[in-house]
Parts: structure tokens; C-alpha cells; sequence
């Protein structure tokens, strides 16, 4: 694996075009990523227009910001080695950017820092998400081992799942409207760049590890009422879990059906437990600041986002700690459960989003 010449050497791709409510992939290549290099990200960059109409229009913010617009980001492809079809990134928008302020060392942009829902307002966004093939904040040497190996793949495509306004303000009688970037005309685009990672003998016989990045939303086990020691989530196994990532609030009443924006971000949950095995925790935290201090003894965090816990099981870098559960299905110890566990402050129309990255595949050095 080593020297590389670059790791994530960055350079513009393509862009994505905007239709609200529609399914979108680049406009160039059939709609296919370059496959000729490694790649060690991809980073999204938003950018549009949103007015507001002169009257009746919308009332308030959605919790998710600019971010929103992104309903689902999936990347997927055919990987010849394996012979399998792969959807290894499977995330919503929102999500990539909550969890890119806990692994990225700087602030990406996300403006205006407040929409103006005034009526006739013009508000010019811009938003930046990271959608990374590697585990985040790992010695440099262990991300290269995960590197996206475009080349073993056939067909293999970004597509981008927009959603409309409604994700991003509260609406009111009259729709607020879309252009581009800076103007009263034309379209947002979403510009895609590509993070290049470059070997002097283009990683000859080396097949690197693959990290699945998806998401489970739960929303039939969060009981209305308050209640303790709910079994919340069924977490999956067999594979490594190098981190869960829980966004809980409340959803919108009022999201175009087949989005998924959230009100607000809520903090009902305490005494959150993963469990492996029944009851017997591996993991627990009086509440979300716990999960915050524990995130904080190892990351620069900018502070705490209410809502949001991530879990994660290797902090400190050393990806041997990374939760094996590929024994909890016919290993020695049987089948072992896993699971979420916490206290639920009861209300209406609460969810919780669980992204997961999860280990499947580890590097291979073909001889």
C-alpha cells in the first residue's frame, strides 16, 4: 500500500442537476463515477436559491437546514471480485453533514446560517456534505486499507434523491421557489468532487476493504407515552460496527410524503444502553451529554447538537476496538442479541434515524 502519491487528491467531477421530488445522477459518463482511480471521498457542494412568495408563504424552518434539500444520497456498483452488487453508502443528506461534524478536523459551509422565511426574502445556500469511503479520523495507513477501488467496479453510481422546499421550510399557502445560486433564473446544482487516491504502481493486486455507511429509521417501537427499558432497535449483525449514529426528534406532519424532514431534534431518550446480550450492556449513558462528554474526550467537537448521539466504538483510533458481531449470529456463544435500549420520554410523531458503519470486507493483498 505504500508510498501513496496522493490519498485524496481533489478534483471536480461533474454536477448533479435539480428536480424536486426526483432522482438524479451525473450528467455526464452515462451517470457513472470515474472508475480509472482510487477514491477516498466524495464531497457534495449545494448551491441555489430559495424565495420566499409575498405573502402566505411559509412559517417556520425545518430542524435539518439547507441540508434537507438532500433527501438520500446512495452510492452503489458491481464489484467483479466479489461478483456481488453493493449499495455501500445508503444515507440521507442531513445525516452525512450531522455526522461530518464529528469526524472532519474543520467546519464545511452551511449558509445562511439562518433561512429568513420574511416574506420576499432571497436566501443564497450553500452547503457542503462529505460522503467518505474510509473510517473518518483513522492513521492515515488504516484508511488506505479502505479505500473505494473504482476500478473493480462496474456501473458504479452516485444517484441523489432531492426533496422539495417542504424539507427545508415549513410551508405555508404559496410555494416558496427554486433558482440558482445568486439569481432570480435558472436551477441549484449540486457539484460533486472526487478525493483521488493515487499509488505509484496504481495498487496492483490489492483489494481494499469495503465500508457500508446506511441507515435504519425506527419509528413503530418509540412508544407515544412515556415509558423505561424499551427494546428500541434490533442492531444488525455479523459484520463490524465501527460506529451508531442516533438522530431522535420529532417528524414533520407536513414533508411531501416520501421525505423525511424533522421538526425538530428532541433529546427524549436517557439511560441508553446497547446491549449485547439480553440486558447486559456494553455501552450506557444516563443521557446525550454523556454520549457528548464520552465523543469529546477524543474529537474537537464544535459542541452539542440536541438529538444527536453518536456511538462509537474505536475513538481513540485503533481499529482492532471496532464491535465485532460477526460471531453473534452461529458463533461458539450461539445466537446473541443486540440491541438498543433506553428510557423514552413519550410525545407524537417521534422517530429515530440509526446510521450505522459497518465493516463488511477487509483488506486483501493478492498474491
Amino acid at each position: 500500500m505504500v508510498p501513496l502519491t496522493a490519498f485524496s487528491r481533489v478534483e471536480y467531477i461533474d454536477a448533479i442537476p435539480f428536480g424536486e421530488n426526483t432522482y438524479q445522477t451525473l450528467r455526464t459518463n452515462g451517470g457513472l463515477l470515474p472508475n480509472d482511480r482510487f477514491m477516498s471521498t466524495l464531497m457534495l457542494e449545494f448551491r441555489g436559491r430559495l424565495t420566499m412568495p409575498g405573502a402566505t408563504g411559509p412559517s417556520g424552518l425545518q430542524a435539518d437546514g439547507p441540508a434537507g434539500i438532500i433527501e438520500r444520497v446512495t452510492v452503489e456498483g458491481y464489484h467483479r471480485q466479489r461478483r456481488q452488487q453493493e449499495k455501500f453508502i445508503d444515507v440521507r443528506g442531513s445525516d452525512l453533514e450531522m455526522q461530518q461534524r464529528v469526524y472532519a478536523p474543520g467546519t464545511y459551509i452551511k449558509t445562511p446560517t439562518t433561512i429568513s422565511v420574511t416574506a420576499a426574502a432571497t436566501n443564497d445556500m450553500v452547503c457542503q456534505i462529505l460522503v467518505p469511503f474510509t473510517p473518518l479520523r483513522m492513521p492515515v495507513g488504516v484508511q488506505a486499507g479502505y479505500l473505494l477501488d473504482a476500478p473493480n467496479y462496474e456501473s458504479l453510481k452516485l444517484t441523489i434523491q432531492w426533496g422539495d422546499f417542504k424539507s427545508v421550510v415549513i410551508p405555508g399557502a404559496t410555494a416558496a421557489t427554486w433558482s440558482a445560486y445568486g439569481s432570480t433564473t435558472g436551477s441549484p446544482e449540486l457539484r460533486v468532487y472526487g478525493g483521488f487516491a493515487i499509488h505509484q504502481t496504481r495498487f496492483a493486486n490489492f483489494v481494499p476493504g469495503r465500508i457500508f455507511r446506511y441507515f435504519q429509521e425506527i419509528s413503530g417501537t418509540i412508544p407515544t407515552t412515556t415509558a423505561t427499558g424499551v427494546r428500541v432497535w434490533d442492531i444488525p449483525r455479523g459484520f463490524d460496527i465501527r460506529g451508531v449514529y442516533l438522530k431522535s426528534g420529532v417528524k414533520s406532519t407536513v414533508a411531501t410524503a416520501g421525505n423525511n424532514a424533522f421538526t425538530s431534534f428532541t433529546d427524549y431518550m436517557n439511560d441508553i444502553r446497547i446491549n449485547m446480550g439480553l440486558n447486559k450492556y456494553i455501552r450506557r449513558y444516563m443521557n446525550g451529554d454523556a454520549v457528548y462528554a464520552d465523543l469529546a474526550s477524543s474529537y474537537n467537537l464544535g459542541g452539542r447538537i440536541t438529538g444527536f448521539n453518536p456511538i462509537d466504538f474505536c475513538q481513540y483510533g485503533a481499529p482492532g476496538e471496532v464491535l465485532n458481531t460477526r460471531g453473534l449470529i452461529s458463533g461458539p456463544n450461539g445466537n446473541v442479541d443486540l440491541y438498543l435500549q433506553a428510557d423514552i420520554a413519550g410525545a407524537a410523531n417521534q422517530s429515530l434515524v440509526a446510521n450505522l458503519e459497518e465493516w463488511r470486507y477487509r483488506p486483501i493483498q493478492a498474491r
